[in-house]
């Protein structure tokens, strides 16, 4: 991405066109498969979103480990590769809501959903505005049990609530704590303060889908 000029406040020319061409991407493969009901079809951007998200994040933070890059001058950077991921995660926010306004506006949770892109796509405005999407891109990481969920809702056969639970925890919780302890020898506290909030959000649904996930294999058990 060359960086030539900017247009409007943070953003270069390029990146108005990444967004654009994402955008107009996502909608066409919301278009592609048949599904039968608004519930799967509500599932499609969130997939194919989460599965690229966690190829890069697993990328990034491969590379962060590996060659022992947690530094400030590395975290708190970015290259064209990263600050494209970011245009794709705001991109892919944005298209949920117009299309899930359009097709499937019944599974528009107003937390999960609309309030948490609308958050999310705020906040990469600051990133980008920092030029901080490499430090960002490592939490991208987190998105492979949306992925895992994904899948089993649009395609039932496919879901195991084990699995997603297990990936959860490593993912959302485990990844997460040790990410908040790499950011605490970082410059910005508020970042790392920003990574325990979200840290005891993800414990919080981590909670509540283990007593449902222990719920239903009790009464699966009762009923044989």
């Amino acid at each position: 991405m060359e960086k030539v000029s900017r247009l409007v406040g943070p953003f270069y020319i390029s990146d108005y066109f990444f967004f654009a061409g994402f955008c107009i991407i996502l909608w066409l493969l919301f278009l592609l498969p048949a599904l039968d009901n608004s519930k799967r079809k509500a599932w499609i951007v969130t997939c194919i979103s989460s599965l690229v998200l966690t190829i890069f994040g697993s990328i990034q933070t491969w590379d962060i480990q590996v060659n022992n890059l947690w530094t400030n001058e590395y975290f708190y950077s970015e290259d064209n590769t990263c600050r494209c991921v970011v245009i794709f995660f705001v991109a892919s926010n944005f298209m949920d809501l117009i299309l899930g306004y359009a097709y499937y506006p019944e599974h528009l949770d107003p937390f999960s959903t609309i309030a948490h892109h609308i958050f999310y796509m705020i906040f990469m405005y600051f990133i980008l505005t920092l030029e901080f999407s490499r430090g960002f891109n490592i939490c991208f990481l987190m998105e492979a049990p949306t992925f895992i969920r994904a899948v089993g809702s649009i395609w039932p056969q496919y879901r195991h609530d084990l699995f997603f639970g297990v990936v959860f925890f490593l993912a959302r919780i485990a990844f997460n704590v040790y990410l908040s302890y790499q950011l605490y020898f970082l410059a910005y506290p508020s970042i790392m303060w920003t990574s325990l909030i979200v840290l005891a959000l993800h414990i919080y649904w981590f909670t509540k889908w283990l007593f449902g996930f222990i719920n239903k294999r009790s009464q699966t058990l009762k009923s044989q």
